[in-house]
């Protein structure tokens, strides 16, 4: 979501599957990318960000996991 400054408004900013049942999302340190841990699809995804804050639909990493992944 973007934040309006001054009258705190939200509006969509992007969207992207993260999977079946997203346990968990990040961005790492640098805002450049989003993690997710996908509980029901037993992976991790890593979606780009870009420089507006718009996440990129189709992930740049997609690693299928042991089951039920809670975190990254």
């Amino acid at each position: 979501l973007r934040v309006d400054a001054a009258t705190g408004t939200l509006t969509p900013a992007g969207t992207a599957v993260t999977g079946v049942n997203a346990a968990y999302l990040i961005t790492d340190r640098a805002g450049r990318h989003l993690l997710a841990a996908d509980y029901g699809g037993d992976r991790v995804t890593v979606h780009p960000v870009d420089k507006d804050g718009k996440i990129g639909a189709t992930p740049t990493a997609d690693i299928s996991t042991g089951r039920n992944p809670h975190s990254i």
